[in-house]
């Protein structure tokens, strides 16, 4: 279960704030579940929205495409692929209300990825004028839906880590037919005689089918001199990969 923290009311300027982790707050709103896998049995879920507030809160709930770019960021396109129902809805004080997701064509070699954004829609403006100068803050969370395809392959490969003017650089490519998600990803760097030289963990994200996530830290002081050779572990939600780098000549010139 996600809880929202409650939102202030008074309209003056909107801010959307996107909240990626799970979080808890002692009032506010709750989504659950918060991931929907959805394949040829399972044509359609439901997600409930829970009120913990002392009013109603009105949602508005909308579906976008999830694709990656070529750094592996997350980009949102419109998109009529899923059909969700109600779309807009409110939801009394200590009450819940159902809301239900379901898709049109299914995955077929590859996994479909979206997102479902739950949006706390602000109430009316206030009349009190001590809550005039207010800021509403609407609270926005994306559902992750997956359509899972005929054939789930999960797979991925640690490739390209190396050091370029001083710079650990390195990425993770999926090359499976559903998506991965690292938890963690750790670097360690050792010397001639096998030592650790210095260590950087990444944190994990979701890694979309065909998609790279890239990573880029810079390097200790001292450390790229005596680095020859660099470690690389991903774990993960199903996800366990460990590869060996040779450090290559000139990675410490500027």
């Amino acid at each position: 279960m996600l809880r929202m923290a409650a939102t202030a009311r008074p309209l003056i300027v909107a801010l959307l704030v996107l909240v990626p982790v799970l979080t808890a707050w002692a009032q506010g709103f709750g989504v659950s579940p918060i991931r929907l896998d959805l394949d040829r049995a399972t044509r359609n879920a439901s997600i409930t929205v829970n009120n913990d507030d002392d009013k109603p809160l009105g949602f508005q709930v909308r579906p976008m495409e999830w694709i990656q770019d070529a750094e592996g960021k997350d980009q949102y396109l419109e998109t009529r692929d899923l059909i969700v129902f109600p779309q807009q809805f409110q939801v009394p004080p200590g009450k819940n209300r159902i809301f239900r997701v379901g898709y049109r064509n299914p995955a077929i070699r590859t996994e479909k990825a979206y997102r479902v954004f739950i949006e706390d829609l602000p109430g009316p403006a206030s009349t009190n004028p001590d809550e005039s100068s207010s800021v509403v803050i609407s609270v926005q969370f994306g559902v992750p839906v997956f359509l899972r395809p005929v054939t789930i392959e999960q797979r991925g490969q640690l490739q390209r880590f190396e050091i370029v003017s001083n710079k650990l650089v390195g990425e993770l490519q999926n090359t499976g037919t559903v998506h991965i998600r690292p938890t963690s990803v750790k670097v360690q760097g050792l010397d001639e005689r096998g030592a650790s030289v210095f260590e950087q963990v990444f944190d994990g994200w979701y890694i979309l089918t065909g998609a790279a996530r890239r990573f880029s830290a810079p390097l200790p002081a001292g450390a790229c001199e005596r680095t020859r050779k660099l470690m690389v572990e991903a774990v993960g939600e199903k996800l366990a990969l460990k590869s060996e780098f040779a450090q290559k000549a000139g990675g410490c010139v500027p």
